[in-house]
């Protein structure tokens, strides 16, 4: 599958998990984009429609509520990979339920398995703590340290064979039976 083809493939089907579901970006989700975003961003997410480069995630609890939105972008032929970020969850409709843990396992399987890219990227907040504690559980490897924009953050990248998202796969269904979401 050529990369042009990967990214049609993103941007045109639904993916689904035990407890979300995941949808291709559109401008009919701008609504929901705009209340976890910044103005810069925004102008950024409206100008999303002319890129081929960048598939964007947008992931609905199963009530079909948008709790979360994530992107892959930057590919890099010579490593066969991709940014995985300028992603969020709404944490007032996340707290109690396994959205982040089911949306992770998903999408590794989807960019791991069915689109068969090699290393994932992403770029951390140091201070955000929460984040970092998941990608550690997730078994990211930090690379180093680097500052955009005055602030700093940890870059971290991912192979197939070290993602853990299948070993912690089982607390969605345990997670799942304990809270209807």
């Amino acid at each position: 599958m050529t990369f042009k083809e990967k990214m049609t493939f993103l941007r045109s089907n639904v993916f689904y998990g035990r407890t979300i579901d995941i949808y291709p970006y559109g401008i009919e989700y701008l609504d929901d984009i705009i209340r976890n975003y910044s103005e810069e961003q925004i102008a950024w997410l409206k100008k999303y429609e002319e890129r081929e480069d960048e598939a964007g995630l947008i992931i609905k609890n199963k009530r079909g509520e948008v709790i979360g939105i994530n992107f892959f972008f930057d590919y890099d032929p010579a490593t066969n990979s991709m940014d995985y970020g300028r992603g969020t969850f709404d944490l007032t409709r996340i707290i109690g339920m396994p959205y982040a843990m089911d949306t992770f396992t998903v999408v590794m399987d989807l960019y791991f398995k069915t689109l068969k890219f090699d290393l994932l990227r992403t770029f951390v907040r140091t201070d955000n703590h929460r984040l970092l504690k998941f990608y550690k559980k997730m078994n990211w490897s930090f690379i180093k340290t680097i500052i955009v924009k005055g602030h700093e953050y940890q870059y971290l990248e991912l192979r197939p064979s070290q993602s853990m998202h299948k070993v912690y796969a089982h607390l969605i269904e345990h997670r799942e039976n304990k809270v209807a979401g």
